[in-house]
């Protein structure tokens, strides 16, 4: 062989080398990239990926009356475990609370000061016991917000927006939603009612949510976890004990540790769920979605029994 077949050869061998190695670095197909995020450090820069664990072999299929469901398993990286119309945009109802609560973590202080206005009791539903003139700082408000999901709170912190803010509460819970990704979440109001044309997201956009809150301001799934709290305003004026519209926290036929999350319920939006588990084996944790069914909290317990009995942990 001469010395020029010879590098042909080799240049040959060395193209398809390099073509290889381009090959292997690319996205796999069993991966789903949502705005390039794949570490729970950083939501706007990760790979979600399809099979994270085990499935087991010979696993029933499973059944719910939810429309639209997604559970994120996270650890190291954000994995996907189940989906089910993931992408389908659907109202979300008060699953929007939490979309509320971190813009207002994120722009207004602990101690600022919230006056109840006639507007904001006069708002769909009596959901935290409150009345016109009530004054509370933003960390006791959170309180009937997240807890007995508070329609008359969410409006009297926009109402506070509106005030002391450049910009809305609504406006500003949009641009979050943007910066994390969240492509298909359309937000109306601040409370999840059906006003306005309602709130719009998708199971996999609240998964971008949940993670981003579950990294940042872990203390909101706190106070999301309780299911029952006693507050009192300096005042004298509120004395109410608040308990939480999440009959999953203390269903026990979930087995796995409850960590937080949020229901919501229209007539749109049906009944929706959003739920956070530590993981079998404790080695992370569950984010759970449920959209638009006709019994949430069955749909919850059979979903995160099966996704725990399903794969090998």
């Amino acid at each position: 062989m001469s010395i020029y077949k010879l590098l042909a050869v080799l240049i040959c061998c060395a193209v398809i080398m390099y073509a290889f190695a381009i090959y292997n670095k690319r996205t796999p197909v069993n991966t789903i990239t949502q705005g390039q995020f794949a570490t729970t450090t950083d939501v706007n820069a990760a790979t979600i990926s399809k099979k994270p664990v085990v499935k087991k072999e010979g696993i029933t299929e499973l059944v719910l009356t939810a429309e639209s469901v997604f559970v994120l398993y996270v650890h190291d990286e954000a994995s996907i475990l189940h989906f089910k119309e993931p992408e389908k945009q659907l109202p979300i109802a008060s699953i929007t609370k939490l979309m509320t609560a971190l813009v207002i973590k994120e722009n207004l202080k602990p101690d600022d000061r919230i006056t109840i206005s006639k507007e904001a009791v006069e708002q769909y539903e009596t959901a935290g016991q409150l009345t016109a003139g009530q004054t509370f700082t933003v960390s006791e408000l959170m309180y009937p917000l997240l807890i007995e999901s508070s329609n008359d709170a969410a409006y009297a912190f926009a109402e506070t927006f509106d005030t002391k803010m450049t910009g809305s509460l609504v406006s500003l819970m949009n641009a979050k939603a943007k910066d994390l990704g969240m492509t298909q979440t359309i937000f109306n109001n601040v409370s999840g009612l059906d006003a306005r044309g309602g709130n719009l997201s998708t199971a996999k956009d609240l998964a971008l949510l949940a993670m981003y809150i579950y990294k940042n301001h872990p203390d909101i799934f706190k106070l999301t976890n309780i299911t029952e709290h006693k507050i009192i305003n300096e005042e004298g004026t509120y004395n109410v004990t608040l308990k939480s519209t999440n009959t999953s926290l203390t269903d026990p036929r979930i087995s796995l540790k409850k960590l937080g999350g949020k229901t919501g319920e229209t007539p749109k939006a049906q009944q929706t769920l959003l739920l956070i588990t530590e993981s079998p084996r404790s080695t992370g944790h569950l984010i759970h979605i449920i959209l638009n069914s006709t019994n949430r909290h069955d749909d919850m317990a059979t979903l995160v029994n099966w996704v725990n009995k399903s794969f090998t942990w």
